[in-house]
């Protein structure tokens, strides 16, 4: 149940992300053209699920990462790198990739916070995913009090499921739905919940089937 929650978050909360870091904080530099190129051809060949073209997508935003300094971008570098190696079944280089592009998110990120309390969970360092966890929760309650955002409920029944467990989490998604019945992506959690066979091969083939969560370039914004 826990992994599939976080399973539908990674690939529903991407374009989030972005956006909750007070949109990208506008970054202060300019972006590095030629890294965004090599990105967004990664990205066209990471369409395909052919293993050639998503070594060589790995390869260019190797690149990409080797002559951008700047944080967010090579956030999304890393987050698209990660999500090549899914495509390949790569677990190891997956979840390797995976955390160093949520380490470069802030620190009160909303996704980084879940990411953290479940790795430190896994790893039996109950003291450290608590403070993860906790944080997650209310942060989420803090969103959620100025306006309502599914992905915030996402992430918190995701938080609930690693730290209090599924009854609770099960009560805030109940809740939620009640108030938003419309909501297809806390219908499907609801309807799934529970489906276990969410592992590492579930996100993978989850991440094949509905599209690569990607980080697109367009988003990218500079500073004048």
């Amino acid at each position: 149940m826990k992994n599939f929650i976080l399973c539908v978050m990674c690939v529903s909360l991407l374009f989030a992300v972005g956006c909750n870091s007070e949109n990208s904080k506008k970054v202060e530099n300019q972006h590095n053209s030629n890294a965004i190129h090599l990105n967004d051809s990664a990205l066209m060949l990471m369409q395909s699920v052919d293993s050639t073209k998503i070594r060589i997508a790995i390869h260019l935003l190797d690149s990409a990462i080797s002559i951008d300094t700047i944080q967010f971008d090579r956030h999304r570098f890393y987050w698209n790198k990660a999500g090549a190696y899914a495509i390949l079944g790569d677990s190891v280089r997956y979840e390797k990739d995976m955390e160093t592009a949520m380490s470069l998110l802030p620190s009160d990120n909303l996704l980084r916070l879940v990411f953290y309390g479940k790795k430190y969970k896994k790893a039996n360092k109950s003291d450290s995913s608590a403070y993860y966890l906790s944080r997650a929760i209310f942060l989420c309650d803090s969103l959620l009090e100025k306006k309502y955002d599914e992905s915030v409920v996402v992430s918190k029944v995701t938080a609930l499921s690693l730290y209090k467990g599924d009854m609770a989490a099960k009560r805030c998604l109940t809740e939620a739905l009640a108030k938003h019945p419309e909501s297809v992506l806390l219908s499907t959690i609801n309807e799934n919940w529970n489906y276990k066979k969410q592992t590492f091969d579930g996100f993978m083939s989850n991440w094949q089937r509905n599209g690569i969560p990607i980080e697109e370039s367009q988003s990218y914004e500079t500073e004048n």
